[in-house]
Protein backbone atom coordinates (compact mmCIF):
# COMPACT_ATOMS: atom_id res chain seq x y z
CA UNK A 1 0.00 0.00 0.00
CA UNK A 2 2.64 2.46 0.75
CA UNK A 3 5.07 1.69 -2.40
CA UNK A 4 1.01 2.50 -4.20
CA UNK A 5 0.66 5.30 -2.60
CA UNK A 6 4.13 6.76 -3.12
CA UNK A 7 4.01 5.73 -6.70
CA UNK A 8 0.64 7.72 -6.78
CA UNK A 9 2.41 10.66 -5.47
CA UNK A 10 5.10 10.91 -7.73
CA UNK A 11 3.09 10.42 -10.45
CA UNK A 12 0.97 13.41 -9.17
CA UNK A 13 4.63 15.20 -8.88
CA UNK A 14 4.98 14.90 -12.19
CA UNK A 15 1.97 15.28 -13.70
CA UNK A 16 1.98 18.80 -11.90
CA UNK A 17 5.80 19.39 -13.26
CA UNK A 18 4.60 19.20 -16.87
CA UNK A 19 1.62 21.39 -16.57
CA UNK A 20 3.53 24.18 -15.50
CA UNK A 21 6.36 23.25 -17.55
CA UNK A 22 7.46 26.70 -19.40
CA UNK A 23 7.12 26.36 -23.48
CA UNK A 24 10.64 26.64 -24.41
CA UNK A 25 11.39 29.83 -26.69
CA UNK A 26 12.76 28.35 -30.61
CA UNK A 27 12.84 31.95 -31.66
CA UNK A 28 12.14 35.43 -30.82
CA UNK A 29 12.72 39.37 -31.90
CA UNK A 30 10.51 41.74 -33.52
CA UNK A 31 7.57 41.86 -35.90
CA UNK A 32 5.47 44.65 -36.84
CA UNK A 33 3.28 45.86 -33.87
CA UNK A 34 5.53 44.24 -31.43
CA UNK A 35 7.19 41.60 -30.37
CA UNK A 36 6.84 37.57 -31.48
CA UNK A 37 8.20 34.08 -29.95
CA UNK A 38 8.00 30.91 -31.58
CA UNK A 39 7.50 28.44 -28.67
CA UNK A 40 7.64 24.82 -28.28
CA UNK A 41 4.62 23.69 -26.42
CA UNK A 42 5.08 20.38 -24.35
CA UNK A 43 1.36 19.76 -23.90
CA UNK A 44 1.15 19.78 -27.42
CA UNK A 45 4.23 18.42 -28.87
CA UNK A 46 4.56 21.56 -31.50
CA UNK A 47 5.73 24.80 -32.14
CA UNK A 48 3.53 28.25 -31.66
CA UNK A 49 3.79 31.39 -32.73
CA UNK A 50 2.91 33.93 -30.33
CA UNK A 51 2.63 37.93 -31.11
CA UNK A 52 2.69 40.22 -28.10
CA UNK A 53 1.96 44.41 -28.63
CA UNK A 54 2.26 46.43 -25.64
CA UNK A 55 -0.57 49.24 -24.55
CA UNK A 56 0.52 52.77 -24.23
CA UNK A 57 0.99 52.69 -20.56
CA UNK A 58 0.78 56.18 -18.15
CA UNK A 59 3.78 56.66 -15.72
CA UNK A 60 1.48 56.00 -13.24
CA UNK A 61 0.10 52.52 -14.16
CA UNK A 62 2.68 50.35 -13.10
CA UNK A 63 0.43 47.15 -14.84
CA UNK A 64 -2.45 45.86 -17.75
CA UNK A 65 -4.63 43.73 -18.91
CA UNK A 66 -4.27 41.02 -21.25
CA UNK A 67 -6.08 40.15 -24.52
CA UNK A 68 -5.72 36.54 -25.79
CA UNK A 69 -6.40 36.49 -28.70
CA UNK A 70 -6.88 32.87 -30.97
CA UNK A 71 -6.44 32.90 -34.52
CA UNK A 72 -3.90 35.12 -33.85
CA UNK A 73 -1.89 34.93 -37.41
CA UNK A 74 -4.65 36.97 -38.95
CA UNK A 75 -6.08 39.11 -35.63
CA UNK A 76 -3.15 40.45 -34.02
CA UNK A 77 -3.25 43.41 -36.16
CA UNK A 78 -6.85 44.56 -36.08
CA UNK A 79 -7.07 43.58 -32.17
CA UNK A 80 -3.88 45.35 -31.67
CA UNK A 81 -5.24 48.72 -33.58
CA UNK A 82 -8.51 48.52 -31.85
CA UNK A 83 -6.95 47.93 -28.67
CA UNK A 84 -4.64 50.75 -28.27
CA UNK A 85 -7.58 53.45 -29.97
CA UNK A 86 -10.19 52.59 -27.60
CA UNK A 87 -7.73 52.99 -24.55
CA UNK A 88 -6.55 56.03 -25.50
CA UNK A 89 -10.28 57.01 -25.97
CA UNK A 90 -10.73 55.80 -22.40
CA UNK A 91 -13.46 53.66 -23.53
CA UNK A 92 -11.28 50.47 -22.37
CA UNK A 93 -8.37 49.72 -19.49
CA UNK A 94 -4.87 49.21 -21.33
CA UNK A 95 -4.47 45.94 -22.49
CA UNK A 96 -1.68 44.18 -23.93
CA UNK A 97 -3.02 41.65 -27.28
CA UNK A 98 -1.30 38.21 -27.08
CA UNK A 99 -2.63 36.50 -30.30
CA UNK A 100 -1.70 33.04 -30.53
CA UNK A 101 -0.69 31.53 -33.91
CA UNK A 102 1.58 28.91 -36.07
CA UNK A 103 4.87 29.91 -37.69
CA UNK A 104 5.02 29.99 -41.17
CA UNK A 105 4.87 27.27 -43.23
CA UNK A 106 1.96 25.43 -41.07
CA UNK A 107 -1.48 24.63 -42.86
CA UNK A 108 -3.21 26.36 -40.24
CA UNK A 109 -6.97 25.62 -41.29
CA UNK A 110 -6.13 22.09 -40.45
CA UNK A 111 -4.15 23.19 -37.39
CA UNK A 112 -7.02 24.97 -36.22
CA UNK A 113 -9.53 22.88 -36.66
CA UNK A 114 -7.91 20.18 -34.63
CA UNK A 115 -6.97 22.36 -32.09
CA UNK A 116 -9.75 24.40 -31.34
CA UNK A 117 -12.30 21.54 -31.11
CA UNK A 118 -12.28 19.07 -28.02
CA UNK A 119 -14.18 16.87 -29.24
CA UNK A 120 -13.71 14.79 -32.34
CA UNK A 121 -16.60 15.63 -34.68
CA UNK A 122 -17.07 16.17 -38.99
CA UNK A 123 -16.76 18.79 -41.03
CA UNK A 124 -17.41 18.66 -45.10
CA UNK A 125 -16.76 14.91 -44.76
CA UNK A 126 -13.87 14.74 -42.91
CA UNK A 127 -12.56 14.52 -39.17
CA UNK A 128 -11.78 17.16 -37.23
CA UNK A 129 -10.97 18.08 -33.54
CA UNK A 130 -9.59 15.99 -30.72
CA UNK A 131 -6.58 18.59 -29.72
CA UNK A 132 -8.28 20.65 -27.47
CA UNK A 133 -7.75 19.34 -24.26
CA UNK A 134 -3.32 19.89 -25.40
CA UNK A 135 -3.78 23.30 -27.12
CA UNK A 136 -5.63 24.30 -24.03
CA UNK A 137 -3.25 23.21 -21.99
CA UNK A 138 -0.57 25.20 -23.93
CA UNK A 139 -2.69 28.38 -23.43
CA UNK A 140 -3.80 28.33 -20.13
CA UNK A 141 -0.55 26.23 -18.36
CA UNK A 142 2.46 27.28 -20.58
CA UNK A 143 1.57 30.42 -22.24
CA UNK A 144 -0.30 32.88 -19.61
CA UNK A 145 2.64 32.06 -17.19
CA UNK A 146 5.39 32.43 -19.43
CA UNK A 147 3.49 36.04 -20.43
CA UNK A 148 3.05 37.02 -17.18
CA UNK A 149 6.84 36.70 -16.05
CA UNK A 150 8.13 38.69 -19.13
CA UNK A 151 5.04 41.75 -19.41
CA UNK A 152 3.55 44.05 -16.02
CA UNK A 153 0.49 42.46 -16.33
CA UNK A 154 -2.77 42.98 -14.05
CA UNK A 155 -3.25 39.38 -12.72
CA UNK A 156 -6.80 40.06 -12.45
CA UNK A 157 -7.71 41.67 -16.01
CA UNK A 158 -7.56 38.80 -18.46
CA UNK A 159 -10.09 37.87 -21.55
CA UNK A 160 -9.58 34.89 -24.05
CA UNK A 161 -10.93 35.91 -27.73
CA UNK A 162 -12.09 33.44 -30.50
CA UNK A 163 -14.12 33.52 -33.45
CA UNK A 164 -16.26 30.39 -35.15
CA UNK A 165 -14.31 27.37 -33.93
CA UNK A 166 -12.24 30.22 -31.87
CA UNK A 167 -15.76 30.90 -30.30
CA UNK A 168 -16.30 27.51 -29.34
CA UNK A 169 -12.75 26.79 -27.68
CA UNK A 170 -13.00 29.91 -25.44
CA UNK A 171 -16.83 28.71 -24.66
CA UNK A 172 -15.37 25.48 -23.86
CA UNK A 173 -12.40 26.48 -21.75
CA UNK A 174 -14.93 29.10 -20.06
CA UNK A 175 -16.77 25.65 -19.23
CA UNK A 176 -14.25 23.73 -18.07
CA UNK A 177 -11.90 26.12 -16.64
CA UNK A 178 -14.10 28.95 -15.70
CA UNK A 179 -11.26 31.22 -13.57
CA UNK A 180 -8.86 31.03 -16.16
CA UNK A 181 -9.56 34.00 -17.39
CA UNK A 182 -11.60 36.99 -16.28
CA UNK A 183 -13.57 37.47 -19.25
CA UNK A 184 -14.55 35.98 -22.45
CA UNK A 185 -15.81 37.42 -25.97
CA UNK A 186 -17.17 34.48 -27.64
CA UNK A 187 -18.02 35.14 -31.33
CA UNK A 188 -20.02 33.26 -33.90
CA UNK A 189 -19.21 29.83 -32.05
CA UNK A 190 -19.57 26.26 -33.62
CA UNK A 191 -21.77 25.18 -31.20
CA UNK A 192 -23.00 22.37 -33.80
CA UNK A 193 -19.31 20.53 -33.30
CA UNK A 194 -20.16 19.97 -29.53
CA UNK A 195 -23.74 20.54 -29.49
CA UNK A 196 -23.73 19.43 -25.22
CA UNK A 197 -21.69 22.57 -24.42
CA UNK A 198 -24.43 25.21 -23.39
CA UNK A 199 -26.38 22.30 -20.88
CA UNK A 200 -22.75 21.81 -19.17
CA UNK A 201 -22.73 25.67 -18.62
CA UNK A 202 -25.64 25.96 -17.17
CA UNK A 203 -23.95 24.06 -13.89
CA UNK A 204 -20.89 26.43 -14.13
CA UNK A 205 -20.50 28.78 -11.33
CA UNK A 206 -18.95 32.28 -13.30
CA UNK A 207 -18.68 33.94 -10.89
CA UNK A 208 -19.66 37.32 -12.27
CA UNK A 209 -17.02 37.28 -15.22
CA UNK A 210 -18.10 39.35 -17.89
CA UNK A 211 -18.84 37.47 -21.65
CA UNK A 212 -19.85 39.01 -24.71
CA UNK A 213 -21.60 36.91 -27.56
CA UNK A 214 -21.73 38.20 -31.11
CA UNK A 215 -23.03 36.73 -33.85
CA UNK A 216 -23.44 38.20 -37.35
CA UNK A 217 -27.08 38.63 -38.20
CA UNK A 218 -26.52 37.15 -41.60
CA UNK A 219 -24.74 34.16 -40.18
CA UNK A 220 -27.81 32.04 -40.56
CA UNK A 221 -28.45 28.87 -37.94
CA UNK A 222 -25.71 29.92 -36.07
CA UNK A 223 -27.57 33.46 -34.85
CA UNK A 224 -30.13 31.30 -32.83
CA UNK A 225 -27.02 29.03 -31.39
CA UNK A 226 -25.21 32.13 -29.95
CA UNK A 227 -28.65 33.86 -28.57
CA UNK A 228 -29.36 31.08 -26.94
CA UNK A 229 -25.81 30.26 -25.61
CA UNK A 230 -26.53 33.77 -24.38
CA UNK A 231 -30.09 32.72 -22.73
CA UNK A 232 -28.34 29.68 -21.07
CA UNK A 233 -25.69 31.73 -19.87
CA UNK A 234 -27.53 35.06 -18.49
CA UNK A 235 -30.90 33.89 -17.70
CA UNK A 236 -32.92 33.75 -13.80
CA UNK A 237 -30.39 33.21 -11.68
CA UNK A 238 -26.69 33.64 -13.66
CA UNK A 239 -23.44 34.06 -12.39
CA UNK A 240 -22.39 35.22 -15.48
CA UNK A 241 -22.42 38.90 -17.07
CA UNK A 242 -23.80 38.55 -20.16
CA UNK A 243 -24.16 40.58 -22.97
CA UNK A 244 -25.34 39.60 -26.46
CA UNK A 245 -25.12 41.34 -29.61
CA UNK A 246 -26.52 40.19 -32.71
CA UNK A 247 -24.80 42.36 -35.74
CA UNK A 248 -27.25 43.81 -38.54
CA UNK A 249 -26.12 42.80 -42.56
CA UNK A 250 -22.59 40.86 -40.95
CA UNK A 251 -21.62 37.78 -42.12
CA UNK A 252 -19.52 35.35 -40.32
CA UNK A 253 -16.28 37.12 -41.18
CA UNK A 254 -17.42 40.28 -41.69
CA UNK A 255 -18.55 40.32 -37.85
CA UNK A 256 -15.11 40.71 -36.71
CA UNK A 257 -14.50 43.99 -37.05
CA UNK A 258 -17.84 45.57 -35.60
CA UNK A 259 -17.83 43.34 -32.85
CA UNK A 260 -14.64 44.27 -31.24
CA UNK A 261 -15.37 47.96 -29.98
CA UNK A 262 -18.66 46.83 -27.85
CA UNK A 263 -16.71 43.55 -26.82
CA UNK A 264 -13.44 44.84 -25.93
CA UNK A 265 -15.19 47.96 -23.85
CA UNK A 266 -18.12 45.74 -21.91
CA UNK A 267 -14.79 43.38 -20.73
CA UNK A 268 -12.10 45.33 -19.96
CA UNK A 269 -13.82 49.20 -19.27
CA UNK A 270 -11.98 51.36 -17.47
CA UNK A 271 -11.36 50.87 -13.76
CA UNK A 272 -14.06 52.54 -11.85
CA UNK A 273 -16.83 51.81 -14.35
Amino acid sequence: MTRTLIAAAMALLLAAGRAAAEPRVVSQGPTPGGWQYVLHSQAAGRDFRVQVSQPDLPFWRPRAAAIYVLDGDSRFRPVSEAARGLAREHRMTPAYVVAIGYPPGTDVQARRLNDLVHPQAAWNGRPIGGGGAAFEQFVVDELRPFIARRYRLDAGRSVLVGHSVGGLFAATVMARQTLAFGGYLVASPSLQFDPDLAARLTSVDGGGRRVFIAVGGEEGPMVALAERLAATLGGAGASFDVRQQTFAGESHMSVQGPMLAPGLTFLLPPKGR
